[in-house]
């Protein structure tokens, strides 16, 4: 479930926060940019567990995860971990971490500071 917040930066610009992941999905966080990203925790629709790390590369670029027909088994933590480490790059450069996560910070999208202030509630998106 995730929680939609409004902030305004220092910078004076506003805009919007989503925090939290899902039962579907996994939500990250660029460690430089503050970029998000979303991992699926499911494995899609006609494949089994345990999948190998050619198997979810090839899904990757088959796929990609916009696009993944998702089935009902979710990855292990094996599968979750190679995952991870398939869509971790930025286009930044940083690194893409768990939300939660140390050195995950969520940034203004117009000069990517970390200093903002969370103005409202904007909803509660469940997934």
């Amino acid at each position: 479930m995730a929680t939609n917040y409004n902030a305004i930066c220092i910078c004076g610009h506003q805009f919007g926060i989503a925090k939290g992941g899902g039962m579907h999905y996994i939500q990250t966080v660029c460690d430089s940019c503050g970029n998000l990203s979303a991992i699926t925790r499911k494995i899609p629709a006609g494949f089994g567990s345990p999948l190998s790390l050619d198997e979810i590369a090839s899904m990757l670029t088959k796929e990609g995860l916009s696009t993944w027909p998702t089935g009902s088994e979710s990855f292990n933590a094996e599968e979750s971990s190679m995952l991870e480490s398939l869509t971790c790059d930025c286009q930044c450069g940083g690194k893409y971490v768990r939300e939660y996560l140390p050195g995950a910070s969520y940034r203004c999208p117009k000069c990517k500071s970390d200093t903002f202030e969370k103005l409202s509630l904007s909803g509660v998106v469940s997934d």
